[in-house]
Formats: C-alpha cells, sequence, structure tokens
C-alpha cells in the first residue's frame, strides 16, 4: 500500500509552473529519493506534501488523508506525524542542544519532566551527541547542527521523515554519518523518508527507489541500480554531471556575433 499518492499535481509561482501534472507513489518504511536539476521543484513538493503551499491542482494523499482538504486546525494536528529536516538545520539559536530536542515535546504535549528528559537522552543518543546536550548552536560544527535537528525532528516519532538537501555542505566524514543516521532512523522506527538532494552517490546508496524530476515533471524513476542504466539521456547527463546533453550550457539569446554588432 502506498503511503503518499500524489496524482495530478500542479503548481504554479508567478505564472510559471513549478510541478505540471506530477505523479508520483511513495510505499511505506521505504527511503525516497528526489532528485533534480535546481529549480525542478522538489524543495516546493515537500512544502506541497506539508500542507505549507496549495497546490493549482491535483491531490495528495498521505497516510490515507487528503492534506488539500484538511482544515488548518487539522492540518497543524496531521503534521505532528511528520518530521523536518532543513538545509539549515533552523535550530533555535538561544537555546542549548537539550532544549532543542525538548521543545517539539514541550510544545506539542503535557509531558512529566522525567519523562521528556528520557526522550531527549534516547534521541541525542541515537545521533551521537547525548554529551553535546549542553552546548548551544553556535558552539556546533555544521556536521553536528545537522545531526541534532535530526534528532529533534525524530522527537515526536514521525511517520514521515522528509530531509531537504540534509547532505549539503558537509564533509565527507558528515555526509557519512549523516547517511548512515538517515538510514538506521529510517528502519529502527519504521518510518517513511522523503529525501531531496543534488548529492547523487549519496542518494543512491542509501535511497529503496528514485524519482528524478525535470521541468515539475517525472523523467525518471526507479531503483538505483535501474537508474544507473535508464536509457533517457537527460537522466545520463544529470547523474553524470555531463555540461552537454538535453540540458544545454547557455541560455538562449541571440547569437554573440549579432550581440557584437559583426
Amino acid at each position: 500500500m502506498d503511503f503518499i499518492r500524489i496524482r495530478n499535481l500542479t503548481f504554479k509561482r508567478d505564472g510559471r509552473k513549478i510541478l505540471d501534472k506530477l505523479n508520483l507513489d511513495i510505499p511505506q518504511g521505504n527511503i525516497i529519493g528526489i532528485m533534480g536539476p535546481s529549480g525542478c521543484g522538489k524543495t516546493t513538493l515537500l512544502r506541497i506534501i506539508a500542507g505549507y503551499l496549495k497546490p493549482d491542482s491535483g491531490q495528495v494523499i498521505v497516510d490515507g488523508v487528503d492534506i488539500n482538504k484538511l482544515k488548518r486546525r487539522e492540518l497543524l494536528e496531521f503534521r505532528k506525524t511528520m518530521g523536518f529536516l532543513f538545509q539549515s538545520g533552523a535550530l533555535f539559536t538561544d537555546m542549548n542542544v537539550y532544549e532543542n530536542i525538548a521543545f517539539p515535546l514541550k510544545e506539542h504535549y503535557r509531558l512529566p519532566a522525567e519523562v521528556i528528559n528520557d526522550i531527549v537522552q534516547m534521541k541525542l543518543e541515537c545521533v551521537g551527541l547525548r554529551g553535546a546536550q549542553d552546548l548551544m548552536p553556535s558552539e556546533l560544527s555544521g556536521g553536528m547542527g545537522r545531526r541534532v535537528a535530526l534528532a529533534r525532528s525524530i522527537a515526536i516519532d514521525p511517520s514521515l521523515m522528509m530531509y531537504d538537501e540534509p547532505f549539503t555542505g558537509q564533509d565527507p566524514i558528515s555526509k557519512g554519518v549523516l547517511m548512515e543516521l538517515i538510514k538506521t532512523v529510517n528502519d529502527s522506527l519504521k518510518i517513511t523518508s522523503l529525501v531531496v538532494s543534488h548529492d547523487i552517490p549519496e542518494t543512491l546508496k542509501i535511497s529503496d527507489y528514485v524519482y528524478i524530476l525535470a521541468e515539475g515533471k517525472t523523467i525518471g524513476k526507479g531503483d538505483p541500480a535501474s537508474m544507473k542504466s535508464n536509457a533517457s539521456p537527460f537522466v545520463q547527463q544529470f547523474l553524470r554531471g555531463e555540461k552537454e546533453g538535453p540540458v544545454t550550457f547557455h541560455y538562449k539569446a541571440t547569437p554573440l556575433k549579432k550581440a557584437l554588432g559583426l
């Protein structure tokens, strides 16, 4: 059974189609990689799934719930089942690591302090940072900050995790740690994960299934092995990072000689 079902999803911004009748099926319990060139609608898709953006048309069903039909209060309640890891980490700068992770627990639930403490300790242990609980965000490295943000995201045990460019700006060691954490969190919590990323090797390595988007549509899909042998020239250009291909290097313009008056 599909955990997320998207049908004919269209979203426009300033008259331009960001997503154009997009169809996706996301099975439960898998890690799904969503890749594609900049501006193809990857992050927009995550925001629509979370209900932060309203599509112009189409349907988004998450765990049997039609997101677009929820009233504001219902949507806020439903978001408790979702976890987000943004590129920036979005930690509260005036709270230490412990307080950042405890925040969603205090915000959404009335739990005794000792229960909150137990949960925070377990989540910090999960990301290997229990010894950093008293540090402020400004004292953390980029990789540590991303791991704290992940611990906060899973504090309320979501059924869906969404990662927006989790590997950007990370050194090779931090990338490896994050890859292992995403896989471990997904398998141990038995959740569904969407990973939006430009980091092709890392995303292919941890994903069970991959979608490649371009111009608001799906131009390639399949398990990582099949994607590497996909016959689409666009898919191969993207995966290999080649200059020549369906996506041209030069933006459409008049001939250079004409622009120079020659």
